[in-house]
């Protein structure tokens, strides 16, 4: 009968016990691309809270609310700042 190599007997041998371990190492390139996805991720977050608030600012505005849209367009404003410089 066919035998596995030893490598991979004792590789599946591992496995089937729960003792595998990996390792693995991330290089520079793969950490630049993981920051820059999670800038982006960032950036995306705090352009939908823009959108909201400058939407639900102009709802309240032109339902006369204008202490609440104030308040809420000043909060977009801000959010506006940290996308822009954050």
């Amino acid at each position: 009968a066919a035998q596995l190599p030893i490598l991979a007997d004792e590789i599946l041998s591992k496995a089937d016990r729960g003792e595998l371990q990996t390792r693995l190492r991330m290089d520079d390139d793969l950490q630049k691309r993981i920051a820059n996805i999670e800038r982006n991720n960032a950036r995306l977050v705090y352009g939908m809270i823009f959108g909201a608030l400058a939407i639900s600012g102009a709802i309240l505005w032109a339902s006369d609310s204008v202490i609440l849209a104030g308040g809420a367009l000043v909060m977009a404003g801000f959010t506006w700042l940290r996308l822009m410089w954050g």
